[in-house]
């Protein structure tokens, strides 16, 4: 379609056919080239969001121009704002009888959008500004107040995975283990250490190798297989791929003095069984198990949901503040997320070792523990009194009968004094 676009067009009437096949040719690789601009998921999920555009259309007998050709920029608000609805009532779905939520429908319309847009048309969400048409604005938040609040995962505290290692009785369960304390301790996502039930191939994240997984000790390098690999001073993750697009991130962390509660140990004896295996290379996935019967597979992520639940259930509600209903695998990460911010680590290096964009990470733990807002109150207080600097110039200019001039207080804030669980001295 491209190629058609610039060959109807009379600049290039006057270019020699081998002009000519030259631009062609990079067009056509430039069209190759954008293939992998997005996982193969994504690009599933866009061409069933225009199937569903195409579908709506029929449904309200209209056949006459999937782009919506001849119509106004207000006039194309009103008809996607009356295809987000439809969406929303599941008009395209497989469960009729259920709703879809308002980032479903948002993204379902966002879809529909690029392939507009891809297509040498306008934008359809938006106004004669430029910008987010007030009609589908409205009906995002109608639909975010009418879905009532989203249940988050419960941060897990590092005890729970202390815990299952303790009861740890076979090969699987104590590779599972070490696995998820090494997960903790780097924030990681589910689905960069286990085997989801959406393909690798599919999606942008992928699962962790060997290769990724690299220790020091007095700044050199410790080779996989050095017997001492558990006592390397630190352990460092390549990222390669992220959700986020970003590439190749490498996140370091120093080994603790505690023996079990150590991502350095964690690591170490994750990597040290997987070489142990025949066959294993740089290459292996680190959720690679070696089964009782010789086989060699994948450790999935529902199988450890189903072990973090059943730990979670057996250490019980009341010494937790929560159930097994409450945590999955998310917890995971907001837990490592927690157990930072606790400790008094930086939202800055929070985001970094997560590989958080931004301060969003805050959202999965802000309201789960009393201690987020131990000593806040207290704090408050302690600036009880403080003086406007703005209203210097003014008083010092009404007071001419001062001689002494304004009376300020003498108090210096210091801002380590205002952070969460920092007593000053």
């Amino acid at each position: 379609k491209l190629k058609d676009i610039i060959a109807a067009s009379s600049q290039f009437s006057d270019s020699s056919d081998s002009g000519r096949n030259l631009i062609f040719s990079y067009i056509d690789a430039a069209a190759i080239t954008r293939q992998d601009a997005t996982v193969e998921a994504t690009k599933s999920k866009r061409a069933s969001a225009f199937k569903a555009w195409k579908s709506f259309l029929h449904s309200i007998d209209f056949t006459r121009s999937l782009y919506l050709d001849g119509f106004d920029t207000f006039q194309k608000n009103i008809i996607m704002s009356a295809f987000a609805h439809a969406v929303r009532i599941g008009a395209f779905s497989s469960r009729r009888n259920e709703h879809l939520v308002e980032g479903t429908v948002n993204t379902t319309v966002s879809y529909v959008a690029q392939t507009f847009r891809s297509n040498n048309r306008g934008d359809p969400r938006l106004d004669t500004d430029g910008k987010m048409c007030f009609l589908l604005n409205e009906q995002w938040r109608a639909y975010k107040n009418l879905d009532g609040k989203r249940k988050k995962q419960k941060a897990l505290p590092m005890m729970v995975l202390r815990k299952m290692l303790d009861l740890s009785d076979s090969h699987w369960e104590t590779a599972v283990s070490w696995l998820l304390i090494g997960a903790i301790f780097f924030a990681m996502r589910s689905c960069e250490y286990l085997e989801t039930n959406t393909k690798e191939e599919y999606r942008r994240t992928k699962i962790l190798r060997l290769k990724n997984i690299a220790f020091k000790k007095n700044g050199g390098i410790v080779q996989h297989n050095d017997p001492d690999l558990a006592d390397s001073d630190l352990v460092i993750v390549t990222f390669e791929f992220q959700k986020n697009t970003k590439r190749d991130v490498q996140v370091h962390m120093f080994r603790t003095t505690d023996s079990v509660l150590n991502p350095v140990k964690a690591f170490a004896e994750t990597v040290s069984r997987i070489r142990s295996y025949p066959g294993s290379t740089d290459d292996t996935k680190i959720c690679t198990i070696l089964r009782s019967n010789g086989q060699i597979e994948e450790i999935k992520s529902n199988q450890v949901r189903d072990r973090l639940k059943t730990i979670v259930e057996l250490i019980g509600g009341e010494v937790l503040g929560f159930t097994k209903e409450d945590i999955g695998l998310h917890s995971v990460r907001s837990g490592g997320a927690m157990a930072m911010f606790l400790s008094g680590t930086s939202t800055i290096i929070i985001q970094r070792i997560g590989r958080w964009s931004s301060e969003a990470f805050l959202e999965y733990i802000r309201e789960q523990v009393e201690s987020f807002t131990a000593g806040v109150s207290q704090n408050m207080i302690n600036f009880e009194h403080f003086f406007n600097l703005n209203l210097i110039a003014t008083q010092t200019a009404v007071e001419t009968d001062n001689k002494s001039g304004p009376e300020f207080v003498p108090f210096q804030v210091q801002f380590s004094q205002l952070a969460l669980n920092n007593d000053s001295s």
